[in-house]
């Protein structure tokens, strides 16, 4: 009889193998089946364990209808998905409506008589005739007793000042102070009945492109109205904005704010206001052949002569006797010496034409309209240091400014 045992010794280690390879099978398809209920298990709730896995756990193979997450489950979105839209409350958009109701009581209505006028200095044809003998225009309080800021051009050569509030009492208005070069007046309301909502003037030297700004006026008549929209530009001077073809051309000293706020005749001498509440410019030009591009006199530049025009009525300028070159377009950045006034104190000093002024007071300029600003509201008889260039050459003079004639102005 043939003996089975070194065959049978060398099958067993096979057979063992074979044993172990179909436990590892039966583990792995054990494990596939947890990590199949596990994903259908509810959020925070731990995984079954082997012994309450149920046998009705359908295959990865088969086709299954894809599952109903429950509120919370954060699942990555398909790539063609679109994702909703933040909520309304996470974008801060200006509560307008508020603003108008805290501002608009401290904007006024100005109502002038005289012979003939304009509304608002605007690019007309010359033979374009006035609107008649009644001006409308817009001011706003800036003390509690009364007194308003509007533009000189609204009650240039009136006869009779009044204004309007938001509530419909009328008051009639004395001329406190004005100044052409500016195109700033003052008034002063009479017979108030006790303190009226008087603006807070801001700082429009902090102003930046962009900002959201309000203007509330009269345009057309049509009191306390509403325009939004933004600092287009800032620093648009003479050569950017020609108030020589039009009224209101004795402006001198002119850095405007540019805005898309809508701005039309009758809003001469109103608020424009930032966010905050705060007046940061006066309403004064348009560009009428534009939409909606309008022009406001910075209200810092208004500050610096403000308290004059209340105790003297005037503004007294500050001269140094030198007359400039005028910038040839806007790239223009230079403070050229065209000529010296002979006995004037930037002659005494020994400046020539052909200088190049390139610091005034400690303040450096390039800017032919923000040096005359800076020259007309330094004061009369101060001593002040130029820096200029001559042929190359750097140099420096003290020097003491003198009183601007009326006829200068």
């Amino acid at each position: 009889m043939p003996s089975h045992g070194p065959a049978l010794s060398h099958a067993l280690p096979r057979f063992i193998a074979l044993l172990g390879l179909l436990l590892v099978l039966d583990v792995t398809a054990c494990r596939q089946r947890l990590k199949t209920e596990d994903y259908f298990a509810q959020p925070g709730k731990a995984p079954k364990s082997p012994e309450e896995t149920p046998h009705n756990v359908p295959r990865l193979d088969e086709s299954v209808a894809p599952p109903t997450l429950p509120p919370g489950s954060a699942r990555p979105l398909p790539s063609d998905a679109t994702p909703a839209e933040p909520p309304a409350g996470d974008v801060a958009l200006p509560n307008f409506t508020a603003l108008f109701k805290t501002l608009s009581p401290t904007v006024v209505n100005v109502f002038t008589s005289r012979p003939s006028d304009d509304f608002m200095p605007r690019w007309r044809s010359r033979n374009e005739a006035p609107r008649g003998a009644t001006s409308l225009g817009t001011g706003f309080v800036v003390d509690p007793a009364g007194l308003v800021l509007t533009n000189h051009h609204v009650i240039e050569d009136a006869t009779e000042v009044r204004v309007r509030m938001l509530d419909g009492a009328e008051y009639e208005a004395r001329i406190v102070g004005d100044d052409a070069a500016t195109d700033v007046a003052v008034l002063q309301l009479e017979a108030i009945k006790g303190p009226l909502p008087a603006a807070r003037l801001g700082d429009s030297d902090a102003l930046q492109v962009g900002e959201w700004v309000l203007a509330i006026g009269n345009p057309f008549g049509l009191g306390h109205t509403l325009t939004k929209g933004i600092v287009s530009a800032k620093g648009r001077n003479e050569l950017q904005v020609p108030l020589g073809h039009a009224p209101g051309s004795k402006m001198r000293y002119a850095s405007f704010i540019q805005t898309d706020a809508a701005i039309n005749p009758g809003n001469s001498g109103g608020p424009l206001f930032n966010l905050r509440g705060e007046v940061i410019g006066i309403n004064t030009a348009i560009r009428a052949d534009a939409n909606n591009i309008g022009f406001a006199i910075p209200i810092s530049m208004v500050k610096r002569i403000l308290p004059e025009l209340r105790i003297r009525g005037r503004v007294e300028r500050a001269w140094l006797g030198v007359g400039l070159g005028r910038a040839t377009s806007m790239d223009d950045k230079e403070v050229r010496v065209a000529f010296v006034q002979k006995g004037s104190p930037a002659d005494m000093a020994g400046l020539r034409a052909g200088d190049v002024i390139i610091e005034f007071d400690g303040h450096p300029v390039s800017d032919v309209s923000e040096f005359r600003w800076l020259v007309a509201t330094s004061g009369v008889g101060r001593e002040v240091e130029v820096a200029y260039t001559r042929e190359g050459t750097a140099h420096k003079v003290q020097l003491k400014l003198a009183k601007m004639a009326e006829r200068m102005e």
